[in-house]
């Protein structure tokens, strides 16, 4: 079974993107000062050597563990799984050789052609028609997994944790289903625990709890 990470830049405060920063301004960077927002937020992964020679952006930049960190992780990756807005953003901004050099899936309800790129990453745009699940990685027809998010506060969660995973994994041929769960404070974590613990899954390795509560952590403005 392949392992499923998720990889995002977020600051403390649960800033993933600068206000300004849409696709309608996306050649205007002085708008809101939306690009230097963005390179202050993410300056520590610009400015790796790893990072740089990925992107082809030139020689330089820094080393060390946070480097090596990146470097292990890239390494790892059979397939990346985006959503249509950071597509669309990257079809825009990045280069011609997109960084990503495997199979990457695109999930989105408009109908497109494989994409290949120099360098072998090949954009595959996943369109279900019926309501796709969050995201569907394969590695080929004999492994792949589903991954549906959800919120703690969804009042329809313990019927989805009953069946929605399921069927999408049945209907996609995939051998496993895995759920993440976002909660937001500490009443949120209790109500998705009793769920758990009534559905008999408390600690099930298929179920991700996500811990995206503000009031157990710094705030990126203050740190």
């Amino acid at each position: 079974m392949g392992k499923v990470f998720v990889n995002i830049g977020l600051s403390l405060d649960g800033y993933m993107a600068p206000e300004g920063m849409t696709l309608e301004h996306w050649d205007q960077p002085e708008f809101k000062d939306w690009a230097a927002k963005w390179e202050a937020m993410m300056g520590w992964l610009t400015g790796l050597q790893y990072f740089r020679a990925n992107l082809k952006l030139g020689p330089g930049g820094e080393t060390g563990p946070v480097n090596d960190m990146l470097q292990r992780t890239n390494e790892r990756i059979g397939a990346n799984i985006m959503g249509k807005r950071m597509f669309e953003g990257g079809e825009k901004g990045w280069p011609e050789e997109a960084p990503f050099h495997t199979p990457v899936f695109v999930l989105t309800h408009t109908q497109r052609e494989p994409w290949p790129r120099p360098g072998g990453t090949t954009f595959y745009f996943v369109n279900d028609g019926r309501g796709p699940a969050d995201f569907k990685i394969s590695q080929g027809s004999q492994d792949k997994t589903i991954v549906e998010f959800k919120l703690a506060s969804n009042s329809q969660l313990r019927r989805n944790l009953q069946r929605q995973a399921e069927i999408y994994k049945n209907a996609s041929d995939a051998k496993n289903a895995i759920k993440a769960i976002t909660y937001f404070s500490q009443g949120e974590l209790d109500r998705v625990t009793d769920i758990l613990k009534d559905l008999g899954v408390l600690g099930h390795p298929d179920i991700v709890l996500i811990d995206a509560r503000s009031d157990n952590k710094p705030s990126a403005s203050k740190a």
